[in-house]
């Protein structure tokens, strides 16, 4: 009897426990307003997907999402483990093959952005430049993609 009561008891400090640390560790809500400059072109953007990728302080990729294409200028929500220093990258899939184009010298053919808004057209942008303070469920961070040269 004082076995079971034990073991019942154990239990329960364990799930106790265990919803405690879930509770204790809900992700947040980024957001990202991503916005297109400009159409290739005069091309209009009828699909694609949103690319996404976000980093932690240090640089390793935490999350990678794909969010459908539906306007040029959209609200992408993510989940993050928590507040903190994070960077982001970003492309629009045009075709679908979930990979950025890239033409003979290396240069994007699909538009592209950074947090921050940072461009380097030699390089991508170093994550240090990158960088943002994430510590408020209700900022939203606006991101222009553009192609890497304009008018292409």
């Amino acid at each position: 009897m004082l076995i079971t009561n034990t073991l019942k008891f154990s239990l329960f400090s364990f799930f106790l426990s265990f919803n405690w640390i879930s509770f204790k560790a809900q992700s947040q809500s980024l957001k990202f307003e991503l916005e297109i400059a400009k159409p290739s072109s005069g091309e209009i953007l009828k699909k694609g997907n949103w690319m996404i990728s976000v980093r932690d302080k240090n640089g390793f990729i935490i999350l990678q999402e794909v969010v459908p294409f539906k306007n040029r200028k959209q609200l992408c929500e993510l989940q993050v483990p928590e507040f903190g220093i994070y960077s982001a990258s970003f492309y629009l899939d045009l075709n679908l093959n979930k990979t950025l184009d890239k033409g003979f010298f290396g240069q994007p053919k699909e538009p592209y952005g950074f947090s921050n808004n940072v461009r380097n057209y030699l390089k991508q942008p170093s994550i240090e430049s990158q960088q943002f303070k994430f510590n408020n469920n209700d900022s939203i961070y606006k991101i222009i993609l553009d192609y890497h040269f304009i008018g292409i």
